[in-house]
């Protein structure tokens, strides 16, 4: 990827998941990467790491200066149960660093723009959704605040690049996981969670939901080889799946983390917890003719080398 060598690169977000492994692969390319964050601090060698809180406009001028690239990776994130606890905050927050992000490439002249939304967007369905699905369709009643608040973001973008011209490639994620992945059991995803909870060697094993519920999973790296991708190819705001295009149901996911991290616990299931939307499956066929995109990896693979990360790196 020619493209980013060389460039000023700035991504925000840049101590999370998707951002950190932005940020790494970036200084591979030999970008020079400009790593924005809040609150967290975090060391790659070559990177100038930036605090901004995002939600004041002028620290995202500041933070754009003289960019070629953003790509936008901060958000308030968290688990079904954080969202049940603080609904609000993450919809409101996420949607005003967006808004002020744009508006700060526009004003300053940024080429090329990166937003990540998600494939909370979509309707439930039983087939494998394609970007047309949304199309005359509303998110999932479970995803009524976030699912509308990443189809919000996605509008505003196709607004700026219609009427300032700017260049914004738009990805829908399906749930990403790695290393670098927050495994506070209080915020995180279901993976992180699951992972935590073998590696602490829980015993009864709780599972939220019956573990029918049906997700794409895809690795953290091949999800930032995927946005990378789109950033350089496909400019004109248009959404584009950036998913495993696999099923894996959440009994499956529990099995698979038992059997990497060597634990034989009972397992309880507790249809009581909120899991969200029941299932979700993505078609990647867009992204593998435009992008020439395609996972790589598998969920075993993926979650070996997540157990992995996390032991050598919980009490850190």
């Amino acid at each position: 990827m020619s493209f980013y060598k060389d460039k000023k690169v700035l991504v925000t977000g840049a101590a999370g998941l998707l951002g950190s492994h932005c940020v790494k692969e970036l200084v591979k390319l030999g970008a020079k990467v400009y790593a924005n964050t809040h609150q967290k601090s975090f060391h790659i060698e070559g990177v100038i790491q930036v605090k901004n809180d995002l939600l004041n406009l002028d620290n995202c001028f500041n933070a754009v200066q003289e960019m070629d690239v953003v790509l936008h990776c901060a958000a308030v994130k968290g688990g079904a149960g954080s969202f049940q606890d603080n609904p609000t905050q993450p919809v409101l927050d996420t949607i005003r660093m967006t808004q002020n992000m744009l508006e700060a490439a526009v004003k300053k002249k940024v080429s090329h723009f990166g937003l990540v939304s998600s494939t909370t967007v979509y309707p439930l369905s039983s087939e494998p959704l394609k970007e047309s699905d949304m199309m005359g369709h509303e998110p999932y009643e479970g995803y009524l605040g976030i699912g509308w608040m990443n189809l919000y973001m996605e509008k505003l973008a196709a607004y700026f690049h219609q009427a300032c011209g700017l260049n914004i490639s738009v990805v829908r994620m399906s749930n990403i996981y790695g290393p670098r992945d927050s495994f506070d059991l209080g915020r995180c995803n279901v993976i992180p969670a699951t992972i935590n909870k073998a590696v602490e060697g829980l015993d009864p094993f709780p599972v939220w939901g019956d573990g029918t519920a049906i997700r794409d999973f895809i690795f953290v790296e091949d999800a930032v080889e995927g946005f990378l991708k789109a950033v350089e190819t496909s400019n004109d705001a248009m959404p584009i799946n950036i998913a495993a295009g696999e099923k894996v149901t959440i009994k499956q996911l529990v099995e698979t983390v038992i059997k990497v991290t060597g634990y034989d616990p009972k397992i309880e299931y507790d249809v009581t917890k909120p899991t969200a939307i029941p299932q979700r499956i993505i078609d990647t066929g867009l992204a593998e003719e435009v992008l020439e995109f395609a996972a790589k990896t598998s969920l075993e693979e993926g979650l070996i080398e997540t157990v992995k990360w996390y032991r050598e790196n919980k009490n850190d």
